[in-house]
């Protein structure tokens, strides 16, 4: 807030409870959370109801959370779970961090809460960045102490891996689900 408020000292800011704002019933026309809703531990639902209450009827809703993508399917979330098991024998706590989620769970908590989807795209970036597949090498390199360095982007051998995965299609690496959604009357 700080900082927003040394560039622009007129801005109106507000700081609260993501799932009890201050706000009065159906007083924005749009909201936005990017990657953000993953993180409830017991669901988005209640910070979608939430931002449906301030929204007034037709307003619009963009939201971005971690997509389960297919390659995170197969390949990453059975290593994490691998690891996680080698992590618990050797006596290593774990807590929660994030859900990611398919379109269609997304589309569920949408519909559940009050939305219709309007949209869905991929989320991600384009070579010679690749944020999904990059975060992915990075959750699972991190149990082989590999750190990534800037300029947090594959060389060609990655780059090449990612293009031929890529070819199958955006959707099935993409680091995340951008859903449009609107508030239903």
């Amino acid at each position: 807030l700080a900082v927003a408020r040394a560039h622009d000292p007129d801005m109106r800011l507000v700081r609260s409870d993501a799932l009890q704002s201050p706000f009065r019933d159906g007083v924005f026309d749009a909201a936005f959370s990017s990657y953000v809703a993953e993180h409830f531990e017991g669901g988005p639902e209640p910070l979608f109801r939430e931002i449906r209450r301030v929204l007034r009827p037709g307003g619009l809703f963009f939201v971005v959370v971690p997509h389960n993508n297919i390659f995170r399917r197969l390949v990453v979330n059975p290593a994490l779970r691998a690891m996680y098991v080698v992590w618990k024998r050797h006596g290593l706590g774990l807590g929660f961090t994030e859900f990611r989620y398919t379109k269609a769970e997304m589309d569920g908590f949408l519909a559940r809460t009050g939305f219709e989807v309007l949209q869905v795209l991929p989320d991600d970036y384009h070579l010679p960045w690749s944020k999904g597949l990059f975060v992915d090498v990075c959750d699972v390199g991190s149990f082989f102490n590999y750190e990534p360095k800037p300029p947090y982007e594959f060389g060609s051998r990655g780059q090449r891996m990612v293009r031929l995965l890529q070819r199958a299609g955006l959707w099935h690496t993409s680091g995340g689900l951008f859903s449009v959604a609107g508030a239903a009357s």
